[in-house]
């Protein structure tokens, strides 16, 4: 492997600037906004410059460059830095949604309109939020409360709101922004429900059940997955063994929370099931990483690697007939996937990995490729307009919010560039034995970069990776095998790049790249149990536009594990929130921030339904008594001496009819059919009669069928009570199925969180188990009797 070497050049030289920057002098100690044209923003007033000041652009000559370990010499520098000043954050909004809010943050009150975040006081000792709404009128708001706030904007917006006066005129005023909000999300809502419909109406068979070979398969994960990972597992599993309807899911998780091990179990439960998937990855190195993982993970398995510019050779033409013939059963590839000129034989699974580096264009090819295909999306920092359909609903959204077992928050600095912080940072790196990656945004940057490194650490043995190279991958993994102390490259090795030993990481420029490159980029150290750095440096002669001092103060504060999601939520500030489904949301989002315009939107959908439930996947019993019941299974002897080809082939089938009946008459028509099987087998004309054994599984696969059309999605006991979980329900629902609970309860022991979803039934769970089932039953047989009219279920 060869290394660059170029002749030293000047350090200063480093940074380009792009039409979006400006020139400071070097006295000038406030870094200034500039439009897209270079040309100076005119004035804010005082208040707004001095907001921009304090929260986002101070330079502060305060903070010690890093002492070296080992042999090295301690070094001191004297750095000037983006200071990120605010303190006194707390959180808002609902508890399974908490943002992180700093003084001077505008918010809006659910019911008063748009005020601003003061601080946190203590009265009476407990912590309350101060808020000021316009005139300077202050509004305290205790714990029980902050799930009515949610963050409209940052304290540095560009466009700082108008707070909403505590008068008569001032609520009028946002009441009728609420009203034009809310008529936006009606249209919209309308828009979904037929997204809803058109997808509901595409079906394909569901793949079989779990068997041992991916059980074992399972087992070969070297970690134990996190409570995050495993309901991701969970999910899905539903989405494509429960479900007749492809699965479109989105799974989104901080940069090494696991999202390659969900795909990892997808991939191969759909190759066992005689399907081919395609893994679609924005970079070479990416895809030759998801190459390398799947030969390691499935040795018994025909995984090939699909690259761009092969189409004409020899090779490339072989490779593509094992595609359209179905020999490869997993392809890995970059845009090469997306070709019209590439034939697929069964393909009925695709994977799209950082879906946020792909194109307009690119994704259209994508929805054409995905008809009638499960598709599952990984990402660490969802675009907004993909965030949105996930809120929203269009897609489904699993999180990954949990950090694996000693994971480290990396310590990220915003500073400006100092070539005495850049050696005392690769000198520590190196003196424990680690390597760094130093990233500039564009190639041309690179001979440049490499003569500083070399001039400021000659003994630094330094390495080259970027796209245009045919042998970057090659370059990637002699670097991952310890080849190189420095890895100079640009955003090539922005994702999914795994190397435990890089714990430094140094980008230079970072005002020119994207939010959510940073947070991958940022994503690339901090993965053993050492402590990792991350320097963002930006030239210390410059001006930014606003948006790209926001996007530096939010990598700054959102440093801490698993913020992945809440950054894809600043994006969405930033950027705003583009079109859904082919109409603006942006103006309508914008006047009450996306929190608030994703719970009307939610609304309007759930008034547009109006009593409708919408049937879920799967139901899963979690009650002690249903899953001994359901992990027996049959009885021996039933259907066939046991060990029998014949009786294997009869509790297959007979499994999967009653897992996947998408009504309970389906389950009921199961047992009709074996009562005569055994009648026809006792030759006396009269009819059979069941095991209880066979009952007992019959009643829980129909609870679960009862569940399914209901809208239930998990049934389980919290204390002494019995709670089903219902996030499909709105309030209206159950208004219209409260009374026929009530009466088959005999007596109104149960209630319904509107903000959990949930309807938890009161002192059942202390009750016998065969209680508990018995009861249950005929609550849901009742309610799916309100919604489907009367039946014969037989018990």
């Amino acid at each position: 492997m060869s290394i660059a070497r170029t002749p030293a050049r000047v350090i200063g030289s480093i940074f380009l600037f792009s039409s979006a920057t400006g020139f400071i002098p070097q006295n000038e100690h406030r870094i200034r906004t500039f439009d897209k044209r270079t040309r100076i923003v005119p004035p804010y007033d005082e208040w707004k410059r001095q907001q921009v000041t304090r929260a986002s652009a101070v330079v502060a000559e305060d903070e010690e460059a890093p002492s070296e370990a080992g042999n090295a010499e301690e070094t001191e520098a004297s750095v000037s830095k983006i200071s990120i000043i605010r303190e006194g954050a707390t959180q808002i909004g609902h508890p399974n949604r908490l943002t992180t809010i700093f003084p001077n943050d505008f918010i809006v009150h659910r019911d008063r309109g748009i005020g601003q975040f003061v601080g946190v006081e203590v009265d009476d000792g407990r912590e309350v939020i101060k808020l000021e709404f316009g005139k300077n009128e202050p509004v305290w708001v205790g714990p029980e409360d902050r799930s009515r706030l949610s963050k409209l904007k940052s304290a540095d917006a560009s466009n700082p709101p108008r707070l909403t006066p505590l008068t008569p005129r001032g609520q009028k005023l946002w009441d009728d922004r609420l009203r034009k909000v809310r008529e936006n999300a009606e249209e919209t809502a309308q828009d979904i429900l037929s997204l809803y419909a058109a997808r509901n109406d595409v079906v394909r068979d569901p793949c079989p059940k779990d068997d041992a070979r991916l059980e074992g398969f399972e087992r070969t994960f070297a970690f134990e997955a996190t409570p995050d990972q495993q309901r991701c597992f969970d999910d899905v599993t539903k989405d494509m063994v429960y479900s007749r309807t492809p699965m479109d899911r989105l799974v989104c998780g901080d940069v090494g929370f696991g999202k390659t091990e969900v795909a990892l179990r997808a991939i191969y439960r759909a190759v066992l099931a005689g399907r081919q998937v395609a893994l679609l990855a924005p970079t070479t190195v990416l895809a030759a990483q998801h190459h390398r993982t799947l030969l390691k993970r499935m040795p018994d398995v025909s995984v090939c690697f699909l690259r761009g510019g092969t189409s004409q050779s020899k090779q490339g033409k072989a490779l593509r007939e094992t595609i359209a013939n179905g020999t490869a059963q997993v392809v890995v590839g970059t845009h090469a996937l997306l070709s019209k000129t590439l034939t697929f034989h069964k393909l009925q699974l695709l994977v799209v990995d950082e879906e946020q580096r792909f194109g307009v264009a690119q994704k259209e090819r994508l929805k054409a490729m995905a008809t009638g295909v499960d598709v599952l999306t990984l990402t660490a920092t969802p675009i907004p307009r993909t965030l949105q359909m996930s809120l929203s609903g269009i897609r489904d959204l699993s999180t990954l919010r949990t950090a694996p077992p000693g994971r480290k928050e990396v310590e990220t600095h915003v500073v400006k560039f100092d070539p005495a912080l850049v050696e005392a940072a690769i000198k520590r790196e190196m003196a424990r034995g680690g390597q760094v990656f130093f990233v500039v945004p564009r190639i041309a940057e690179i001979d440049r970069s490499v003569a500083v490194l070399e001039e400021l650490i000659p003994e630094a043995r330094v390495l080259v990776a970027h796209g245009r190279l045919n042998d970057v991958e090659q370059r990637v993994i002699a670097f991952s095998e310890g080849e190189a102390d420095v890895l100079v490259a640009t955003t090539v090795i922005e994702s999914g790049l795994d190397l435990p030993n890089a714990n430094t990481i140094i980008i230079t420029n970072p005002h020119m790249f994207g939010l959510a490159a940073l947070y991958q980029l940022r994503g690339r150290v901090g993965r053993s149990p050492v402590p990792a750095f991350a320097y963002f440096m930006y030239p210390p002669d410059t001006a930014m536009t606003v948006d790209a001092l926001r996007r530096l103060q939010a990598i700054k504060e959102l440093s801490r594990l698993g913020s992945g999601f809440e950054l894809a939520n600043r994006d969405l500030e930033i950027r705003g929130a583009g079109a859904i489904i082919g109409k603006q949301q942006t103006g309508a989002a914008d006047k009450v921030g996306p929190e608030v315009y994703m719970a009307i939107l939610q609304e309007a959908i759930e008034d547009a339904k109006g009593t409708e439930v919408t049937p879920v996947p799967s139901c899963r019993l979690t009650l002690k008594a249903a899953h001994g019941i359901l992990k027996r299974g049959l009885p021996d002897g039933f259907l066939g001496p046991n060990g029998s080809p014949a009786r294997e082939l009869a509790l297959a089938e007979s499994s999967t009819a009653a897992m996947l009946a998408r009504k309970p008459r389906d389950v009921v028509a199961l047992g009709q059919k074996w009562r005569k099987m055994i009648e026809a087998e006792s030759g006396t004309g009269t009819a059979g009669q069941l095991p209880p054994a066979v009952e007992a599984f019959l009643k829980m696969h129909l609870l679960e069928a009862f569940g399914r059309r209901l809208g239930v999605t998990d049934v389980s006991l919290q204390g002494p009570d019995l709670v089903l979980v219902t996030p499909g329900w709105s309030p209206k629902v159950w208004d219209f199925l409260r009374p026929h609970l009530y009466s088959a309860l005999r007596k109104p022991a149960a209630f319904f969180d509107d903000e959990m979803r949930e309807v938890r039934i009161v002192s059942l769970g202390s009750a016998p188990p065969a209680r508990q089932l018995a009861v249950l039953l005929t609550i849901l047989a009742d309610l799916y009797t309100v919604l489907e009219g009367k039946e014969n279920f037989g018990f």
